[in-house]
């Protein structure tokens, strides 16, 4: 445990040293560790990421040069009922980013 450990360096810190504004620092540090951070993780143990989130993008491309308002979304918990004439469908609705790593801010 950390506090069992002999040798763990104080920080050289003092009030001289000036303000630390905590929320500027996490905001940074939530940047760096997803976008530094994120990419190193998928590119290494994820490499086929890349591709699929590639054809994903390409996909989506593809449906909105044809159609510019629409957004990809999966359909899930289908439920077909039939009453004589009539069929009635049910389903979830999920919506789905269209540029994976673009839309979580990860670089390439």
């Amino acid at each position: 445990m950390l506090k069992q450990h002999k040798n763990w360096k104080k920080s050289k810190l003092k009030k001289e040293h000036g303000i630390l504004d905590l929320i500027d620092l996490m905001n940074e540090f939530h940047h760096q560790f997803i976008k530094n951070y994120g990419s190193f993780v998928a590119s290494t143990f994820f490499p086929e990421l890349r591709r699929i989130d590639a054809f994903y993008r390409k996909l989506t491309q593809e449906v909105q040069a044809k159609f510019p308002e629409s957004s990809m979304v999966f359909l899930t918990n289908r439920h077909e009922t039939k009453e004589k004439n009539r069929i009635t469908v049910n389903f979830t609705v999920i919506s789905v980013p269209n540029a994976v790593f673009d839309e979580l801010g990860i670089g390439k």
